[in-house]
Order: C-alpha cells, then sequence, then structure tokens
C-alpha cells in the first residue's frame, strides 16, 4: 500500500490487488494514508479444486478493474 501511494503521488497511477480478506484493511491503510480513493482490486478467495480454468476465468474479470486503475489517478 505505502509503494502505491507513493507512485500515485509521483503522478504515476497504480493499483493494489488484495485478497478478498484483506479488502477492509487496505481500504482502512488507504485512508490513514490520505489516499482513500485508492485503486484497489479484490481477488476473490479460491475455492479448493478449483481447476486452472476457474481460477483463469475468475481472474480476468478483474481485468477491466486493473486497466482503470493503471488509466486514471486515485489523486482527486
Amino acid at each position: 500500500m505505502h509503494d502505491m501511494v507513493r507512485l500515485e503521488r509521483m503522478g504515476k497511477p497504480a493499483v493494489v490487488l488484495v485478497h478478498d480478506r484483506f479488502q477492509v484493511a487496505a481500504r482502512t491503510q488507504a485512508r490513514i494514508m490520505g489516499l482513500p480513493s485508492a485503486h484497489i482490486v479484490v481477488v476473490p478467495e479460491g475455492i479448493p479444486g478449483e481447476s486452472p480454468e476457474q481460477l483463469r476465468a475468475k481472474i480476468d474479470r478483474l481485468w477491466p478493474q486493473i486497466l482503470q486503475g493503471l488509466t486514471t489517478s486515485s489523486i482527486p
């Protein structure tokens, strides 16, 4: 999170990927660090027994959020 905030303040859009269990902690840390609008992409928890294709499909659905975060600034 620190690196992401540092990059954003340098004018370089950045995205943080977090496991869904850490979503609240990441958003809280972003707010405390003065960047409540940080681009945080939440990666859903895997389910034991998921096939590689299922995992790939899950990650593929995140690309629009990742690309949006990399092409827009979190700095208001």
